[in-house]
Formats: C-alpha cells, structure tokens, sequence
C-alpha cells in the first residue's frame, strides 16, 4: 500500500493488503461472486489485520483499494454454464415440436 506507514510499527511503505472474493458456488463451480473481503499485513512487524478489526487509519485506504479490484471472470463460469444448458435445451425442445 504506497503512502501507508503500519499503525503498530510506523515503518513506512511496508503494508500488504490482500482482496479475497467469497464466491456462491454448487459443487465447487462458481456462480457468482458476493463479496470481497480484506487482510492487511506489515511485512515489517508481521501485524496482520482483518477488516473487521482494522485500525481507521488504514481503513480509508484499504475501501479505496478494494473498490479498484475485480472478481475474477472465472467466478462467473457456473452462470455461463447453466445459461448455455437451459438456452441448449429450449433450441432442442423447439426443434423436436417442429414439424
């Protein structure tokens, strides 16, 4: 995190945050992703810190930080592939009552 010094150690330019993507899934094929959660590690003082239980100083940054990342596309293949099943078996069904 550029211009971020860690709150329990003040060493500057040290801080990691890692975004995670919680997914909906059946069978571990993913729908759709529902949330992105945060962990925020000093590589100086090995301090970790959840979202949670964050200190304000790094919450500000962290909020601007997750809001410029995306779930993967992957995370939404289980949609594609039911998708395409029903819309492959609606064209099926209307070839079979053709005349």
């Amino acid at each position: 995190m550029p211009g971020v010094a860690c709150p329990s150690c003040a060493t500057p330019e040290k801080m990691h945050l890692s975004v995670y993507s919680r997914y909906v899934h059946i069978y571990w094929i993913p729908l759709f992703p529902f949330s992105k959660p945060t962990f925020v590690h000093c590589g100086h003082c090995q301090q970790a810190w959840e979202e949670n239980g964050m200190p304000a100083e790094l919450r500000s940054s962290t909020q601007q930080l997750k809001g410029q990342t995306r779930a993967p596309l992957w995370h939404w293949m289980g949609l594609l592939v039911i998708a395409s099943l029903l819309a492959w078996s609606i064209i099926s069904s209307g070839l079979k009552s053709m005349p």
